[in-house]
């Protein structure tokens, strides 16, 4: 006897591992764990789409982006990623770079690469929050970003 529409276990009702409800949005059925504790903060930095990307995803200048730069803020920081507001949707998955600023002498303290990995729509203006993870960054890249935290950790303690 096939299945009816109704049970969850309908084949229709599962695609890509994601379950559709009946009104065809999807809910993920991973459960995410945050790995390291966050720290608030506004900073400004750029994000750019990473190579692996960068023919998928573009950043035009009439969204803001200069020389495939766009500025964003961040909001908050923590050992695993770090989380940022733009006025651009950026999708999950997106390989992306991001350049971090602690001052105004236009030197980034660290440039990392992230995976996006969760992106809200905050309002009307359009604004995007987006959550991004630290992925296949470099002993050298991981150590300045431990050394941004050491210092956002000093300037709130």
């Amino acid at each position: 006897m096939a299945p009816s529409e109704g049970d969850p276990n309908h084949p229709i009702r599962w695609v890509l591992g994601r379950h559709l409800w009946s009104d065809g949005m999807a809910e993920q059925t991973a459960v995410s764990v945050r790995r390291s504790s966050r720290h608030d903060v506004s900073l400004r930095a750029q994000v750019a789409i990473a190579g692996t990307h960068a023919n998928l995803v573009r950043l035009a200048a009439p969204a803001g982006a200069r020389h495939g730069w766009l500025d964003v803020d961040v909001v908050d920081v923590s050992a695993g990623g770090l989380g940022f507001l733009a006025n651009v949707f950026l999708p999950r998955e997106c390989r992306v770079r991001v350049q971090v600023f602690l001052d105004d002498s236009g030197t980034p303290a660290a440039e990392i690469p992230l995976k996006v990995q969760r992106v809200n729509m905050t309002d009307r203006r359009p604004a995007y929050l987006i959550g991004a993870s630290i992925t296949d960054a470099s002993d050298v890249e991981r150590e300045k970003w431990k050394s941004v935290l050491t210092r956002i950790a000093g300037d709130q303690g």
